[in-house]
């Protein structure tokens, strides 16, 4: 039987295949001819609205044939090549203006395709050569290639292009067709790829914001395995990218919904392998992001999911944690103590303290090992070791550290022993008090008293530890805020202390000095205090409380009243009181205002008030008298602990947990926040290794080392790293803002070192590098990226004195010192006008350098390490040595004071007077003037109405007769004076020094005159001497000359030259030359050259008459040079004008031109030239090859 198939399926087929190449139109419309294509531009977005014909497209600058890589919402990679105009340079033609924002794409077929401004035009797009390394072809569009040797490649309109990498394929059967590159890897953009282009339309109208993408489930607690899904507005060619690293989502992030729902109908198996859930097994942080061609991106949406005590990362050691306000320690298995958030005072017992000291992750407590267990203050620590003792550290007001002293100014910032106490079994600390009890089942106690929660029977502190009065057989004990509590072996509980809330139980409100017993209460196992409650747990598992009871710590059936407006509130409780509902207690733990409690089979309940997220439960703010689960059985709690605000827990494998107010990283998370929370149980994280960068100075565009200690652990269970900006918030606090992740392609991590790439830090700035491994805290390194080396600075040496400016120099870089942002000078920001940049010079003021000595110049430009130089000044001098047999030197009075004193007794008209200074001795000595020849001159500011007459070397260098020159008189600085100097020398004195002249003695004259006498007058005199050179002549005509032989050339226009020479025997002398006329006979033929003016040459002439043309420096190459020429007595017949070339006066070449230059007025020849070149120029008859006949020269 035949069956006939109906068209459908082909239909189909066609269908499907259009959408899976990804061109705009479903339909292929018939073929356009060249004469058809045109693309009009329109819109409020450009000032000129045009059309382009398809020669008009032809003829604007083409993108020649290149690749394009692209990605279908299939998802399906595929290569494409085009060539054609690029987007950009039409819409400049057509006026694109500034405020456009959004580009309409439409083709003739009616599709049209959506852009915003920025992604279209202005993110930058590549070619990734690596896109098929993973997942070629189809299927395999979801693995994400190689983002490595990008190319930039911009949006074109092709005229010609194919879906392939062949060129030879390439045809306009789509044109006009719209296709540009990816912004990344994964972006999918090929469905984009508009043909048959005919309007582009630019638009000034804001884009639309895509809508945030949602989440399946909702956030919250979710067992492990769960998994997420995402959906976008259209889950089509709107993607959700995501993180799970904290970092913020991009379209470099992870692809959600790869597949768009087009293609759901006939990719159902695939979805869950390509848009495949996320799976959750540990507390996870999604962040998630709309990104789309056509809008902006979304907002940034958040969903937190938490798997309650599973942890992430490598497991953990502790047995014990507990914490009372703003500071946590904790105990390993190792007996090694660890500490974290407030370390105020020394808390943390790491050498440190400061209000400053915060830290958010567990590091060892100093040198203290051995420990059994630990018990945390308020502001100080104790600790026990397995050998009885104890130790303390922290804060030390009252004396709670045990070590015999006390100071509201003291803190001991590593563990130090209590004094005057051992064997001991169990330690309680309060707030400023501690207590212990000793293996003997006494109790001890040391520190504040003022409410006598000491028991000594005194309100007085104690600064080292005391015997509780009266206590024995004890074997636990614990401390609230300001009361005390202890369990005897009778099981039988005793209180002291504090007791205005009725928490010592025995009936009333009075504080105690000593112990008394708790009423009732016996069979008791295990108990607790808290600021203003108490609690028991008996043999039999109930629990028991007292107490303020604030926020209904006891439970539904405590006592309660409806107060005046009509609220019920929980009453205070005086004596034991049974919480009902509660049975089964492993152990207690008694916080500010709640309670939490271990049962025995593992699960862990809490209730009372939840302002902090005590709860655990995500939520904060309204409590509960019902107890709240935290966790059931499976969690695998071993112990509780409860601070003010505050909840902690540890796992049987060995895991810390904690959850509430996160004060200082008290939760040991990793974070720190002083008004934040976690509203569920978070994982003590480990401490991850300090990080920093390997080199100082980091260049944009070059690849950047981190370098750490090695943790094996720690690179096992690496997962990512983030790269933000670090930005001064309006409160003035430094915060990482666009934190993104970075690409595994761009980083790798080995034993002690990581390595991003290149690509990473493209431009300057100061960054935030976050490294993340599951199970530790974040490593955070500050990162500053300069744009380029810093040139350096060299001081002043010259005009460094106080009142003048100064010229700092370096080598000339105009990218620096066009960033110049500030200039500081010993930390004190110059003013615009009091510096001024010049290449390669910085210019200050003398107003910023107003006083002697050394300053710190610090010169600070955007994108550069800071420009630092120290900068010398000096005071004015007021003492200078100068004169010709000398270099000049001036000292200042801070350099005359810095020498070897000299203190010498002159006698005056008043009597003895010391006079204090330098000797002249010694300074001449000092600078090597000891030639007895030298005279001195010594200069006063008053020369000119008491001359002083000159000395010799010889005298001052005189060590009986010595000159000092003096600035102090009797011990005081000389004033009045016009200075501050005086010369003192053998009963004389000289006011008002400033300095002396040192000259050489007269030298009889050894030169002598010489003097020309010529005939004509005006005739050009030239001397040289015997090796040739010029001596110049004095401005009246004479030549000044040393003895020897001279030569002479006198020549004058007319005249015939003269040579000659004559000797100088050591007398001035007369030189008489006379020149003898040319004589001209008139019917000789003779002819005028006169070279044309040129830029290319100078023209002159030489002492003969030729004329010459001097190539110019700025000229070279073949060049002409002509001459006119003007007959004065005509020749019969022919002439020859030859032009020579010479080089450093050597003839190159030689040009004739014959002609009768009677009649042709002109010659012109060409010759190959360097600057300073000469080109001679002559006319001449007779001219041969012969080597021996010279022609005749007319002219």
């Amino acid at each position: 039987m035949l069956i006939r198939k109906n068209g459908w399926g082909k239909l189909f087929v066609c269908l499907m295949l259009s959408l899976f190449l990804g061109l705009g139109s479903f339909m292929m419309p018939a073929a356009a001819s060249a004469a058809d294509i045109s693309v009009t531009v329109t819109g409020d977005g450009v000032e000129s609205p045009m059309t382009f014909t398809l020669q008009d497209l032809q003829e604007l600058p083409q993108v020649e044939t290149r690749l394009y890589s692209s990605i279908n919402t299939w998802p399906s990679k595929k290569w494409y090549m085009g060539e054609g105009p690029r987007l950009i340079d039409i819409l400049k033609v057509a006026g694109i203006s500034d405020e456009a924002k959004v580009i309409t794409v439409k083709s003739r077929d009616g599709y049209k395709m959506t852009f915003t401004r920025k992604e279209l035009l202005e993110d930058p797009r590549y070619y990734f050569p690596g896109l098929m390394e993973t997942g070629g072809g189809d299927g395999g569009g979801h693995l994400p290639g190689s983002p490595l040797e990008a190319e930039r490649v911009d949006a074109i309109i092709a005229l010609k292009s194919t879906d392939s990498d062949q060129a030879n394929y390439m045809n306009d059967l789509n044109a006009p067709l719209l296709i540009f590159g990816q912004r990344w890897v994964t972006e999918q953009t090929n469905h984009a790829f508009a043909k048959y282009v005919s309007e582009i339309e630019v638009s000034t109208a804001t884009p639309e914001k895509w809508t945030a993408p949602t989440a399946t489930p909702e956030v919250g607690i979710v067992l492990p395995g769960t998994g997420v899904k995402l959906e976008s507005p259209f889950n089509d060619a709107d993607k959700a990218y995501y993180t799970i690293d904290g970092s913020d989502p991009c379209y470099e992030s992870l692809m959600y919904n790869w597949i768009a729902s087009r293609w759901w109908g006939s990719r159902q198996d695939d979805l869950d392998i390509v848009n495949h859930p996320i799976e959750i097994n540990s507390d996870t942080t999604i962040k998630a992001v709309t990104i789309g061609l056509g809008r902006e991106d979304s907002n940034i949406v958040t969903f937190e999911y938490i798997v309650p005590f599973v942890p992430a990362g490598k497991g953990d050691t502790m047995v014990y944690v507990d914490g009372k306000s703003s500071h946590t320690v904790a105990l390993k298995k190792d007996g090694t103590v660890w500490a974290w958030g407030d370390g105020h005072r020394g808390k943390l017992g790491d050498g440190k303290t400061g209000n400053e000291h915060w830290r958010s992750f567990p590091q060892p407590v100093e040198d203290l090992t051995g420990v059994t267990t630990v018990a945390p203050g308020y502001g100080h620590n104790l600790a026990l070791k397995d050998d009885g003792t104890v130790w303390a550290w922290g804060g030390n007001s009252y004396g709670q550290l045990g070590n015999g002293s006390s100071s509201f100014f003291e803190a001991t910032t590593v563990p130090e022993q209590v004094y005057q106490i051992a064997d001991v079994q169990a330690i309680a600390a309060g707030e400023d008090f501690s207590l212990a009890v000793k293996k003997d089942g006494t109790v001890w106690s040391w520190g504040k008293n003022d409410k006598g929660q000491l028991g000594n029977n005194t309100k007085t502190k104690s600064t080292v530890a005391g015997q509780v009065y009266g206590l024995t057989n004890v074997q636990a004990i614990a401390a609230g805020k300001q009361h005390s509590l202890a369990l005897k072996n009778d099981g039988t509980v005793w209180s002291w202390g504090y007791n205005a809330f009725g928490q010592l139980g025995n009936g009333d409100t009075e504080n105690q000095l000593i112990p008394v017993q708790v009423y009732g209460l016996t069979e008791v196992k295990a108990i607790a205090a808290s600021p203003d409650m108490s609690y028991a747990v008996k043999n039999d598992g109930t629990l028991w409380g007292w107490g303020h009871n604030s926020s209904g710590q006891l439970g539904p059936e405590g006592p309660t009243k409806v107060d005046n407006w009509g609220y019920i509130i929980s009453l205070p409780v005086y004596e034991p009181f049974e919480i009902s509902g509660i049975t089964d207690v492993k152990a207690v733990a008694a916080g500010q205002g709640n309670v939490m409690v271990l049962q025995n089979d593992g699960t862990v309940l809490v209730w009372g008030g939840n302002l902090n997220g005590e709860f655990g439960n995500g939520e904060k703010g309204e409590g509960s008298k019902e107890p709240i689960q935290v966790c059931g059985p499976e969690a695998g709690i071993t112990m509780i602990n409860a601070g003010v605000d505050y909840m902690m827990a540890v796992k049987e494998d060995g895991t810390a947990w904690a959850w509430g107010d996160n004060g200082s990283g008290k939760l040991g998370n990793g974070t720190t926040s002083q008004y934040g929370e976690r509203l569920y149980p978070t994982q003590v994280k480990h401490a991850p290794p300090e990080i920093a960068p390997a080199v100082e100075t980091v260049v944009a565009g070059e690849a950047v080392e981190l370098v750490f200690t090695d943790d094996v652990d720690w690179r096992e269970y690496f997962t990512s790293i983030m790269v933000g900006d670090i930005v001064v918030n309006q409160w003035g606090i430094a915060e990482i803002v666009d934190n993104k992740a970075v690409n595994d392609h761009y980083r790798t991590v080995d034993e002690g070192k990581i390595t991003l790439a290149a690509d990473v830090f493209t431009a300057a700035g100061d960054y935030a590098i976050t490294v993340k491994s599951a199970g530790y805290a974040d490593s955070v390194v500050e990162l500053q990226v300069k744009v380029g080396m810093t040139p350096e600075l060299t001081a002043d040496t010259t005009n460094n004195i106080v009142g003048s400016s100064i010229e700092l120099t370096f080598a000339e870089n105009e990218d620096w010192a066009n960033a110049i942002a500030e200039v500081l000078v010993n930390d004190t920001v110059l003013t615009s006008d009091q510096y001024s940049v010049d290449p390669g010079q910085l210019i200050i003021d003398a107003s910023a350098l107003d006083t002697e000595g050394e300053y710190t110049i610090t010169v600070k430009a955007t994108g550069y390490q800071d420009a630092v130089v120290t900068q010398l000044i000096k005071g004015i001098p007021v003492f200078t040595i100068e004169g010709n047999a000398v270099e000049e030197v001036a000292y200042t009075m801070a350099e005359l004071q810095a020498m070897d004193p000299t203190t010498d007794t002159y006698t005056s008209k008043n009597g003895d007077i010391s006079c204090t200074g330098v000797t002249m001795a010694d300074l001449l000595t000092a600078l090597d003037i000891t030639d007895n020849s030298l005279q001195v001159q010594i200069n006063t500011t008053d020369a000119a109405t008491y001359p002083v007459d000159p000395v010799t070397v010889v005298d001052m260098l005189n060590t009986e007769n010595r000159y000092l020159l003096t600035y102090e008189i009797d011990g005081e600085p000389i004033t009045g004076d016009d200075t501050a100097l005086r010369m003192y020398w053998s009963g004389k004195v000289i006011k008002n020094v400033t300095g002396i002249t040192v000259t050489e003695p007269a030298t009889e004259p050894t030169t002598y005159t010489v003097t020309f006498t010529v005939t004509p007058p005006d005739a050009a005199v030239v001397v040289k001497d015997i090796e040739g050179n010029i001596v110049a002549a004095e401005e009246d005509g004479t030549y000044n000359l040393d003895t020897g032989e001279y030569n002479y050339t006198v020549s004058a226009e007319g005249y015939v030259e003269k040579t000659g020479n004559f000797t100088v025997i050591g007398e001035a002398q007369t030189v008489k030359v006379v020149l003898e006329e040319v004589v001209v006979d008139p019917d000789e033929p003779r002819y005028n050259l006169i070279p044309a003016i040129d830029t290319v040459y100078s023209i002159g002439e030489t002492a003969d008459g030729i004329k010459t043309m001097t190539v110019n420096s700025n000229q070279s190459g073949f060049k002409y040079f002509t001459v006119s020429i003007e007959p004065v007595v005509e020749h019969e017949g022919t002439e020859v004008v030859v032009f020579t070339h010479l080089r450093d006066k050597a003839q190159l070449q030689l040009n004739a031109t014959e002609a009768d230059f009677d009649i042709v007025n002109a010659a012109k020849a060409g010759f190959n030239v360097n600057p300073g070149d000469v080109i001679k120029a002559y006319v001449v008859d007779q001219l041969t090859n012969e080597t021996t006949s010279n022609p005749l020269v007319m002219q």
